[in-house]
């Protein structure tokens, strides 16, 4: 029986380590360009990580970055060709799947989202549209029915979390039931010190829905000029997606985009807490933002 052990790269031929690389590749999903904005974020990432790297060689008296570059130094080209390559591909795959890692249910993609294709022909003759283009920045905020809080927590299958920073006003609530196990959508009006997203007159609109593994309810497709950070959201890992306004829409049951949700969106918080994935949308800077979604309860 042929030995199907996990091996290492060293002990691979130059052969087998180009073979291994080529299967890796058509195995990696990566996504298209996501831009120059987001190439700046992965270099000043992966800097800090080599500097962190470096200091903690330099405390137990080694540089493991330098002495990385002198075994690639005097390795034989083709090799060091196939070695730089590995990495090119598992970094590839990091970065792909950085954004989507630690918020259930939310898929982020570096680029636009795809074209659905033409429909059936109507009674007219005219096709479906081929493109979609997202509604304006402020619509669409609120998906559902309005109810009250209590309604609302009575008709899903996880409690409802509620920021607690002093000044927001009791929230308007909305439920839609054709998410699975209820999207509950807090909404908070503006006011000074909570701009209007575009001309809804919405300051604050908290989503919140049952964090799911099986498949994305949610994708966001982020475009040159906007860019995701990682953040702490009281204790919890998050995401913070701001600059130009990004695209957001629903996944119905199929895995495709409900292309009537597609939406441009402002700055975005996404975290989960106790089995919860929130996302929070304002017009609001990081820091404020960060501190209403740590004063969920």
């Amino acid at each position: 029986m042929a030995d199907r052990s996990p091996r290492s790269l060293r002990s691979m031929s130059d052969d087998e380590l180009a073979g291994a690389l080529t299967v890796l590749a058509g195995s990696i999903e990566l996504p298209g360009d996501p831009g120059p904005a987001f190439a700046d974020s992965v270099r000043a990432r992966l800097a800090a990580q080599a500097e962190g790297a470096s200091a903690i060689g330099v405390a137990r008296g080694r540089r493991p970055v330098a002495r990385t570059i002198d075994r690639l130094r005097w390795m034989p080209p083709a090799r060091r060709a196939l070695i730089l390559a590995a990495a090119l591909v598992v970094l590839g795959a990091v970065a792909a799947g950085a954004a989507t890692l630690g918020v259930r249910g939310v898929r982020i993609i570096f680029g636009p989202p795809p074209s659905p294709t033409a429909g059936p022909p109507s009674p007219t003759g005219s096709t479906g549209p081929t493109a979609s283009s997202p509604a304006p920045l402020g619509s669409s905020l609120v998906a559902g029915d309005p109810v009250s809080l209590e309604d609302a927590q009575a008709r899903v299958s996880y409690r409802i979390l509620v920021p607690s920073v002093p000044g927001l006003p009791p929230p308007h609530v909305y439920l839609d039931t054709t998410v699975p196990g209820g999207a509950v959508t807090l909404v908070y009006p503006s006011s000074t010190g909570r701009p209007s997203i575009g001309t809804s007159g919405i300051g604050l609109a908290l989503l919140e829905f049952e964090g799911r593994y099986t498949r994305p309810l949610v994708e966001k497709f982020v475009l040159p000029g906007a860019s995701v950070q990682d953040v702490d959201v009281g204790g919890s890992p998050g995401f913070w997606v701001s600059g130009a306004p990004h695209e957001f829409a629903f996944v119905g049951p199929d895995g495709l985009i409900r292309s009537s949700t597609l939406r441009l969106s402002g700055n975005a918080l996404l975290w989960e807490e106790g089995g919860v994935t929130l996302r929070l949308e304002s017009e609001l800077a990081e820091a404020r933002a960060v501190r209403i979604g740590g004063s969920v309860r």
